[in-house]
C-alpha cells in the first residue's frame, strides 16, 4: 500500500497542465468546458459521463479516468464527489486538481495495473453552487433549486423511504441510477463546515448500531488523517482529537447518501468535511490543497486490500452477476457485497482468515477460506447450477484417481490417471468439518501444502463439478 502512496506523493509535487486555473471557483461555463477539454484531450483514459440533469437543467458530470475508460475492466471502482451542498465549494476544487494529478502523467497513476477505476463529480448541486447565475458562485446556497436539501433526501436504511418529507428529487434520482449502474465498491463524498473524517452509520449512534466493517472504517480514517500534510497538528480536529467520527455520534440524520451508498449499492462510503469554513478565500486553495493532496490518494490503496475475483457458471463459464459474497459470522445490516454484470467483485477488508460464501439463486453455494495479508487476494469462483444434468457432471464414476499419503508432514498429493477432468476441486475440513484448505485441482499431479495445518486428522473431499468423488482422511504429523 504505501509504495503506491509515495509514488503518488511525488506526483502530486509536480507542477501539472491545468492545477494553475484551479485556484478560484469557476463559472458553470468554464468548469464544464474544463470537464469536456479534459476527456477530449485524455480520451485514452478518461470518459465523460452525465449522470443526469438538475432541476434547472444543469449537467451533472463525472469523469471517468481508467486504463480502459470506454470499456469494464475487473478492477475495484472508486467514486469521488462534491458540492452536494452547493455552497461547500472547497472540496470541489481538490477534485478538480485531483483530475490534473491523475491525468498529467498516467504512467504512474491510472496505467499502473494496481490502480483503480476513478470515477469523478466535482459539482454534484450545480443548482445550488450557481443559484445566482451561471457566473462564479459566491451566492450558493446549500439547497437545490427546490429549496430541498439533497443530503436527506436518499431512501432511509431503517424503512427503504424518504424521511425527509420531500418528494425524490431529481438529482437523487439520477445520482442513485448512475451508482447502481455503475457499482461502484468504494466512495468518498465532500463537504465542508467542519473538518473530520465521517464514516457510517449516519442513522445509528454505534452504542446501538455498529457497522460490520467499524474497524476498517477506523483503520482507512487513521491512514487518512496520518497522510495529511498539517504542520500546525490541528487540522482535522474540531470535531474529534483524532479526526475520526462515527456519523451517528456526532449527530444522527437520516436519509444520507453516505449510508443509501453503503446499505442499498454496498458501497462504503465515507464523508470528508474538509474545511471549516463553506466557502474558502481562494488565496488559500493553495494550502488546502497541500494538506490534502496525499490523504486523498489512501482511498485508492485501500482498494487494494481485501479480496476479489470472478465469479462463472461451471458448465458454460459464462460471468455471472448478482452473485452474493457473504463473511460467516461477520456481515449484517446489508454489509455482503455482490458480483457486478461482468462477475467481478471485489470485497474490501482488513488482514485475517474469513469463511466467506458465493450464493446465487438456481446454484449451489459455495464456501472458501480466504486469508488476507495486507494485499488484493484473488479467488475465482465457479458455481455449479442446480439443474446440471448427469451428462454434464461426465459420469464421474469413470475418473481414476489416487490420494496420498495418509499420513503426511507437508504435503498430500491427489494423481489423476488419464485426462484431468475442468471442474475437479478439493476441500480439507477438521474433525469437526472446518474448511482448512480449499483449492482447484489445476494438474494431474496436484499437490496440496497442509505445513500450515496442526498435527492431527483431517477428511480430504475431492468433487467434480459439485458432485463427490471421493472422502479421504489424513493425518498431519
Amino acid at each position: 500500500m504505501k509504495k503506491l502512496l509515495l509514488s503518488i506523493i511525488l506526483l502530486c509535487c509536480l507542477p501539472t497542465l491545468y492545477a494553475r486555473n484551479h485556484d478560484s471557483y469557476p463559472s458553470y461555463e468554464s468548469y464544464i468546458q474544463y470537464m469536456q477539454e479534459i476527456s477530449e484531450t485524455h480520451k485514452d483514459i478518461c470518459r465523460l459521463d452525465t449522470i443526469g440533469f438538475s432541476v434547472n437543467g444543469r449537467l451533472l458530470l463525472c469523469l471517468k479516468i481508467s486504463s480502459s475508460p470506454n470499456g469494464e475492466i475487473n478492477k475495484p471502482k472508486f467514486f469521488y464527489s462534491a458540492a452536494m451542498h452547493g455552497n461547500e465549494l472547497t472540496g470541489a476544487i481538490m477534485l478538480l486538481r485531483l483530475i490534473d494529478s491523475l491525468v498529467t502523467n498516467p504512467d504512474n497513476t491510472v496505467n499502473l495495473p494496481h490502480f483503480p477505476v476513478v470515477y469523478i463529480c466535482p459539482f454534484a448541486n450545480p443548482d445550488g453552487t450557481w443559484v445566482g447565475g451561471n457566473n462564479k458562485p459566491y451566492a450558493a446556497v446549500r439547497y437545490n433549486a427546490n429549496y430541498v436539501d439533497l443530503n436527506r433526501n436518499y431512501p432511509d436504511i431503517r424503512n427503504g423511504r424518504n424521511t425527509d418529507g420531500e418528494n425524490r428529487q431529481v438529482e437523487t434520482e439520477a445520482f442513485i441510477e448512475y451508482q447502481m449502474k455503475e457499482k461502484f465498491n468504494l466512495s468518498c463524498n465532500l463537504h465542508t463546515g467542519s473538518e473530520v473524517f465521517n464514516y457510517p452509520w449516519d442513522s445509528y449512534i454505534s452504542e446501538r448500531n455498529k457497522h460490520a466493517d467499524d474497524d476498517w472504517f477506523k483503520t482507512l480514517g487513521n491512514d487518512f488523517i496520518t497522510e495529511l500534510n498539517d504542520e500546525s497538528g490541528k487540522y482535522f480536529t474540531d470535531v474529534s482529537s483524532n479526526g475520526i467520527v462515527e456519523g451517528g455520534d456526532w449527530y444522527v440524520i437520516h436519509g444520507s447518501r453516505q449510508d443509501w451508498s453503503t446499505y442499498f449499492a454496498h458501497c462504503r462510503e465515507v464523508t470528508l468535511e474538509v474545511s471549516m469554513d463553506y466557502i474558502v478565500p481562494e488565496n488559500t486553495l493553495d494550502n488546502y490543497w497541500h494538506k490534502l493532496k496525499n490523504s486523498l490518494f489512501v482511498f485508492f490503496d485501500y482498494c487494494n486490500l481485501g479480496f476479489n475475483g470472478i465469479i462463472t457458471d461451471s458448465i458454460t463459464s459464462k460471468t455471472l452477476a448478482d452473485v452474493k459474497v457473504e463473511m460467516e459470522q461477520y456481515d449484517k445490516d446489508s454489509s455482503q457485497v455482490f458480483s457486478n454484470d461482468y462477475g467481478y467483485y471485489f470485497r474490501p477488508i482488513l488482514d485475517g482468515t474469513y469463511s466467506v460464501t458465493f450464493s446465487k439463486d438456481g446454484y449451489y453455494s459455495k464456501t472458501y477460506n480466504i486469508n488476507v495479508t495486507n494485499s488484493l487476494e484473488e479467488q475465482n469462483v465457479e458455481l455449479v447450477p442446480i439443474n446440471t444434468s448427469d451428462n454434464e457432471i461426465k459420469n464421474t464414476t469413470n475418473i481414476s484417481y489416487k490420494i496420498y499419503p495418509t499420513i503426511a508432514e507437508n504435503e498430500i498429493t491427489i494423481q489423476i490417471f488419464g485426462n484431468c477432468p475442468q471442474h475437479l476441486t478439493y476441500t480439507i475440513t477438521d474433525m469437526e468439518g472446518i474448511v482448512k484448505i480449499t483449492g482447484r485441482v489445476k494438474s494431474c499431479t496436484e499437490k496440496i501444502n497442509i505445513g500450515q495445518l496442526s498435527a492431527g486428522s483431517y477428511i480430504l473431499r475431492l468433487n467434480n463439478n459439485n458432485y463427490p468423488l471421493s472422502i479421504e482422511k489424513f493425518i498431519k504429523k
